[in-house]
């Protein structure tokens, strides 16, 4: 009897070894899925830096309420492409229109906006590969970008109703947003 024992296991233990050895050797194609769930607005907002604003952003932007959490980044980084994209070619026909007491700014904050444009391109990339991280790091990249545009212009004497620091500020907040469920994605 012990003989048909040690018999009957060898199979399911070569099964088990070999399973072990593939989970080592490829951890993302055996990884356990954690159950992403539709993102809690109060608990996002609480950690944002204008409250108001990510309250507000949260239930006004189309999907975000039936997303998971994971989905809710990538409308945000949706969002938040767009929006730095129209606003760097906003800075470009501000540049061009030649305003020479804000022209050396804008040409900075062209700079910054193309950096921005590229950082949420990559940002929105590591999302997709689950690379929660990347996408901070990203993110923050992006956001960095946007608040040296702002203070630039804002610098430079420009108005506060100048629409390049109102769309900045505007891109800091999202970004924060973007943020904040970055950092919930990496803890699981």
């Amino acid at each position: 009897m012990a003989t048909t024992f040690k018999a009957s296991m060898f199979p399911v233990l070569l099964s088990l070894i070999i399973m072990l050895l593939f989970a080592t050797i490829f951890p993302s194609a055996v990884a356990v899925s954690v159950k992403l769930t539709v993102p809690d607005t109060s608990t996002i907002c609480d950690k944002s830096m204008n409250n108001t604003f990510c309250e507000s952003f949260m239930k006004s932007t189309a999907g975000i309420s039936t997303a998971d959490l994971a989905g809710a980044g990538g409308i945000i980084l949706d969002v938040s492409s767009k929006s730095a994209a129209e606003t760097e070619d906003y800075i470009k026909t501000q540049v061009a229109a030649g305003d020479p007491k804000l022209a050396e700014a804008y040409k900075k904050c062209l700079e910054n906006y193309r950096c921005a444009v590229s950082s949420i391109a990559d940002a929105k990339a590591s999302l997709a590969s689950k690379d929660y991280e990347g996408m901070n790091l990203k993110a923050s990249s992006a956001q960095s970008e946007t608040d040296t545009c702002n203070e630039a212009v804002r610098g430079s004497g420009a108005a506060e109703t100048d629409p390049v620091p109102v769309r900045s500020r505007y891109m800091c907040n999202v970004l924060d947003i973007v943020l904040i469920i970055a950092n919930k994605l990496q803890k699981g």
